[in-house]
């Protein structure tokens, strides 16, 4: 028996600072909203971090500093970096006065926990995305990603229960990076990348970024 789609305007796959984000901005705009996150709670790398949120004080100074970073990214960083800020906090997310942080760069620290543990600055993200409607759903992880010629998306998800199927008129991928996927590490980085240590979630393991391929994405 195949199970019964369930449906989310907005459906954002991966809980941690980038999809939280994502998921409050959508739901502040009024859209239906799901977020699927896999581990059992919200936060992903994140919740390890030191809390400091920063970049380099210009695009001059980040250009200088990455020289083949793409420029339309950095321009985009360095022009609207401060306004995000101001944004997560007029949902009243706690956050630190500007300040000068790790030599070039500037930022503000995340209001609530403590250095390797900002569980209580996440769940206030999550507790104001709730607030506006979102619906958070953990130990959901993304498996397969389907487009369709009418535009909507059909989103394979494996859950506790078993398989879910999702149908989407927009999808979000922000499950991270692949760090917890030795084969992926070796494919893109090169044998060598057996020595790195995993500096995030373990949970990290390329979900978003194997769907994304699958579907004819570019790495």
């Amino acid at each position: 028996m195949s199970p019964a789609e369930r449906l989310s305007e907005v459906l954002v796959t991966g809980g941690g600072m980038s999809g939280l984000c994502a998921a409050l901005s959508a739901g502040e705009a009024g859209a239906d909203v799901t977020l699927l996150e896999k581990g059992e709670v919200v936060g992903g790398s994140a919740r390890l971090s030191g809390g400091v949120i920063f970049t380099f004080p210009s695009f001059e100074v980040q250009r200088r500093n990455v020289p083949e970073g793409d420029e339309a990214l950095q321009r985009l960083l360095a022009g609207e970096f401060a306004e995000s800020l101001a944004w997560l906090e007029s949902h009243g997310i706690p956050l630190g006065p500007a300040q000068q942080l790790l030599a070039e760069g500037w930022g503000r620290v995340m209001g609530a926990g403590a250095p390797g543990r900002r569980e209580a600055f996440l769940e206030a993200v999550r507790t104001r995305a709730e607030a506006l409607g979102v619906r958070v759903l953990t130990r959901r992880a993304l498996t397969s990603l389907e487009p369709s010629d009418s535009g909507s998306l059909t989103v394979g998800v494996a859950s506790p229960e078993g398989s879910e199927i999702w149908r989407t008129r927009a999808l979000v991928l922000a499950t991270g990076g692949y760090q917890g996927n030795r084969e992926l590490l070796t494919r893109f980085l090169g044998p060598a990348s057996d020595n790195l240590l995993i500096r995030s979630c373990p949970t990290c393991t390329g979900d978003g970024f194997l769907a994304g391929l699958e579907a004819g994405a570019v790495a």
